[in-house]
């Protein structure tokens, strides 16, 4: 009986969130696993026999809605944000015959509002299914952000003032010819935090050997990049210090800036590694834990 008011009231903290900022994939889960928890602790408070295996099936019942569209988790947050950033452009005449109309005379309120779930929509990889959205810009999606909505991505709201900057937006400047002598191959990656266990973000094939590329954060959002042959990690990519050098380079909150200042090389006796951010967006606002998305060119070489 202790169980229901908890999770009662855990539905109830989640209701206001939802109705305040949409439904996101997290939220979905907390949602769902209240249902689940509720239902389960009434089948054993009033069931007359205390069957376990009902309680197997019903989490796999619930497992199942959650990755079967159109009731899963990602195409619940998609719709959801999606009505959100519409209703928002709408509202202000800025979505008009299924294409954006730049504006700069809204209010903040929405200016954070369009910033915050288009950022999360792009992250998602969302913004690619939206048929207002020009997709020419998606490429690089941080740099074009006030061409698209016209303009600058806005965080001010809710955020006490702080001489310390907490948000920046770097971007590699699109006027530089990028230099591959030296190298092999390249490719581009996503860049991001929010994987407590290493996920495979790329892979590739050297003089007949196989290797992948894996991101790794600890639990303050602290990001790793390991490349991989087998199961032996032969280099490490420790980004949090080379983010440090940014926000000390950066002359403001979003900045284009040179390759030399957003590169990152590495060699040993295994393989020369080269990274080089293509955008990238930091999150600080959270002094326990740092947001990190974006993506970046990997060249590689013998």
């Amino acid at each position: 009986m202790v169980l229901i008011p908890l999770v009662a009231m855990q539905m109830v903290s989640s209701y206001i969130r939802i109705e305040a900022y949409g439904i996101t994939e997290s939220r979905y889960y907390v949602v769902l696993f209240g249902i689940f928890s509720i239902v389960c602790a009434l089948m054993l408070i009033f069931g007359k026999r205390k069957n376990t295996n009902m309680i197997v099936l019903l989490s796999s019942i619930f497992a199942l809605i959650s990755i079967i569209p159109p009731v899963d988790a990602f195409s619940i947050s998609k719709n959801s944000q999606q009505n959100r950033l519409e209703d928002i452009l709408i509202r202000n005449n800025m979505l008009v015959n299924n294409e954006i109309v730049k504006k700069s005379d809204i209010s903040n309120d929405d200016k954070f509002e369009i910033t915050n779930i288009s950022n999360y929509m792009n992250g998602m990889g969302y913004l690619d299914d939206m048929p207002w959205y020009p997709l020419k810009d998606n490429e690089n999606y941080y740099a074009n952000f006030k061409n698209t909505y016209g303009f600058e991505q806005y965080y001010d709201r809710g955020y006490p003032i702080d001489e310390e900057t907490v948000y920046l937006s770097v971007m590699l400047n699109s006027n530089e010819i990028i230099n591959i002598e030296g190298f092999d191959m390249f490719f581009k990656i996503n860049i991001y935090n929010n994987s407590s266990s290493p996920v495979e973000v790329g892979e590739f094939k050297l003089n007949n050997k196989d290797y992948k590329i894996l991101q790794h954060s600890d639990t303050n959002g602290d990001l790793t990049i390991m490349i991989n042959q087998g199961d032996l990690t032969i280099m490490e990519i420790p980004m949090m210090e080379f983010i440090d050098e940014l926000y000390e380079n950066a002359n403001e909150s979003k900045a284009m800036m040179a390759q030399e200042e957003l590169t990152i090389e590495k060699q040993n006796e295994d393989i020369k590694i080269k990274l080089l951010i293509n955008s990238l967006y930091v999150d600080r606002s959270n002094s326990s834990e740092i947001y990190i998305n974006g993506d970046a060119y990997i060249f590689v070489a013998q």
